[in-house]
């Protein structure tokens, strides 16, 4: 018969602290298991001898009590003491009707997207107890061999790891939720065992390389894939926007230059500020697409001879000079870099010109067409009574037509993928990723800007999700992101 030792524990990250975590220490044929119990005391307060909490703890009477009830439900749990009392009858009640119920008030509270993720869980559950030859799941049958069994059962059918963690986080919620309304007096905590320790997952993203693949590939313009480009790189180049922002985007949120919201995830405002590659992508979806304005012609003098060109023929010129004088260029050679300098500094005159004319344009349609979704994605009829702000409620057909035509949007994009030759799986999200990167690497890791322009609400958040991305290489004296790139 195998022996097991439980006792209460302390333990501190590094011999220098003054401060420990208690923990209950399981050892089992030899094997050691520690359970955090999340609490911190004061070395001075941890008897080492005895293995136990000073008396002399400010907060000794709450935590002895809390000890005691974790010690109990473990020794329990490894056959080291006796069953529990018996509990409330309403322990025997259905935990499966509990999370049905809470699955209807979700809907009803019009919270669509936990309502799906919870619903999915449920699906889960149900698809175990089935295997099991059951049709119901009561309270009284919740205990951590239940919970161990579901989860193995989630990993057997292969459920990656974090999702199981995710369903049974889920799990948890809902039974948390039925012990804070009284639903039932519990005895033992069936998720004592269960570490929700999700492994970390590497974020895909693009190159430069890949992005300038995209810019440079040309779709018709009355082709799905010509707007799904834009699409991706406005999210890439408008700080990394989420897809449920770019879709109920409205003209109404173009403010003073720069595009205001409340983010639909969470509930927050944001600024986008309109850079170069935002302003270019913008002005395609204008109904005259700024053409007027891309086709007036600048009179200037260049080594004195006349010349009267637009900001595209400019451009272009641009384009062919330095190609032709490049050799001479990296060799240093005077006259050839003052040609390709005089011409790129002309360039760059004319098209801050052309840029605040097409602001202007761009405010101005902004005031006659505030309603008008900025990119035709959604069904604009769907939603003509929605205002998206922090109180806004969705119908089940309006949170599922947002859905579907992020469903097509992605799709779109893996035709994209293959039209550029790019081997990492282009999604909505990987923009995202793509302009964090970029970040890391042009403000030097500041977590600051990076966090203000994601739209995070805690520097923490921003500090988590970027320690999965790539910190090789810090340029310092790199100049904004859309000057990285060649203009659309």
């Amino acid at each position: 018969m195998s022996s097991v030792s439980i006792n209460l524990a302390f333990k501190k990250k590094y011999k220098s602290d003054k401060s420990g975590i208690l923990q209950i220490r399981i050892i089992k044929d030899r094997k050691v298991k520690d359970i955090s119990l999340k609490e911190s005391i004061k070395e001075q307060f941890w008897n080492k001898n005895r293995n136990e909490i000073r008396t002399s703890h400010p907060d000794y009477e709450r935590l002895s009590n809390f000890i005691a009830e974790k010690l109990k439900e473990i020794k329990f749990l490894y056959g080291e003491t006796k069953s529990p009392e018996s509990v409330k009858d309403n322990l025997k009640g259905s935990f499966l009707s509990f999370f049905d119920a809470q699955i209807e008030f979700l809907y009803q509270r019009k919270r669509l997207g936990t309502h799906k993720s919870y619903k999915t869980s449920l699906l889960h559950l149900k698809s175990f107890l089935s295997r099991m030859g059951k049709t119901d799941l009561n309270f009284s049958d919740l205990d951590p061999s239940f919970i161990m069994s579901f989860e193995t059962y989630l990993l057997n059918k292969g459920i990656n790891n974090n999702s199981c963690k995710k369903y049974i986080s889920t799990f948890k919620k809902v039974y948390n939720e039925a012990v804070k309304m009284r639903a039932f007096i519990p005895t033992l905590d069936p998720f004592i065992m269960f570490e929700n320790k999700r492994v970390p997952v590497e974020k895909e993203r693009l190159n430069k390389t890949d992005i300038n693949k995209i810019i440079e590939q040309t779709f018709k313009t009355d082709s799905t894939l010509y707007h799904t480009k834009n699409y991706f790189l406005f999210q890439t180049f408008a700080q990394g926007l989420r897809v449920s922002d770019l879709l109920t985007l409205r003209w109404s949120n173009l403010k003073d230059g720069n595009l205001v919201f409340i983010q639909r995830k969470t509930n927050k405002r944001h600024v986008i500020i309109l850079n170069d590659m935002v302003i270019l992508i913008l002005q395609n979806y204008l109904p005259d697409k700024a053409e007027k304005i891309n086709n007036e012609k600048y009179a200037f003098k260049f080594r004195n001879a006349d010349f009267k060109m637009n900001y595209s023929e400019i451009k272009n010129h641009y384009k062919v000079i330095s190609k032709e004088h490049i050799s001479a260029f990296i060799k240093g050679d005077k006259e050839a870099v003052s040609i390709i300098e005089g011409w790129k500094k002309i360039l760059d005159q004319v098209w801050l010109k052309v840029k605040f004319k097409i602001v202007i344009q761009l405010n101005e349609f902004a005031r006659n067409n505030p309603s008008k979704f900025i990119f035709p994605i959604l069904d604009s009829s769907m939603f003509e009574d929605v205002i998206f702000d922090s109180n806004t409620t969705l119908t089940k057909d309006q949170y599922n037509h947002i859905l579907s035509r992020t469903t097509i949007y992605n799709k779109n994009l893996k035709k994209i993928q293959k039209a550029c030759e790019i081997e990492t799986t282009l999604t909505s999200h990987i923009s995202r990723h793509t302009y964090t990167n970029l970040m890391i690497e042009l403000t030097n890791r500041d977590i600051y800007t990076i966090s203000k322009t994601l739209g995070h609400t805690r520097l923490s958040t921003t500090d988590h999700y970027i320690d999965d991305f790539n910190l090789d290489k810090i340029t310092d004296d790199l100049d904004s992101l859309s000057s990285e790139f060649n203009f659309i």
